[in-house]
């Protein structure tokens, strides 16, 4: 429960850094993103899977909260974040085990689709490991986002 000093949290102290250059070893070479003046990353890259990569992290400085929860939701989890209401969601969802068909899914891929599946989620790896703060919605329950395995990528796209 909040107190209420928390109540006045600012929630720009919550925003993804826009600013800072970082370096990751995942990548073949530079690569720029940049945001227009209606906030939408644009991505400069020579590498095909540097692309997939900054995708990843870019979509996961802006949405990152919508792909957890869309993510927590496919496993079947949403009740560990919303409570009981969501557990005939969550039993319908592990009966029919949607990780599992991900995961088979991911590996019937061709080697060229899951390598980009792999760049995407390294990105978004990449943000959760470098940032500071995450969204609001994790430190309100008080949570961390997990890392991604390049099948939930399909898990979410399925949900």
């Amino acid at each position: 429960m909040l107190e209420s000093k928390d109540l006045s949290l600012n929630l720009r102290d919550f925003l993804p850094d826009l600013n800072n250059d970082l370096i990751f070893e995942d990548l073949n070479g530079d690569v720029e993103i940049y945001r227009d003046t209606w906030g939408i990353p644009h991505i400069k890259t020579k590498d095909e899977f540097d692309l997939f990569f900054a995708q990843g992290f870019a979509t996961a400085q802006d949405r990152l909260w919508h792909m957890d929860f869309d993510r927590y939701r496919s496993l079947g989890k949403s009740s560990e974040l919303l409570g009981y209401e969501m557990l005939d969601n969550d039993r319908l969802l592990m009966k029919i085990d949607v990780e599992e068909a991900s995961k088979a899914d991911y590996q019937s891929s061709s080697d060229l689709s899951k390598k980009m599946l792999d760049s995407y989620a390294n990105g978004i790896n990449a943000f959760i490991k470098s940032s500071k703060t995450y969204p609001v919605e994790y430190f309100l329950l008080n949570i961390k986002p997990n890392f991604w395995k390049p099948w939930d990528c399909i898990s979410v796209y399925k949900i």
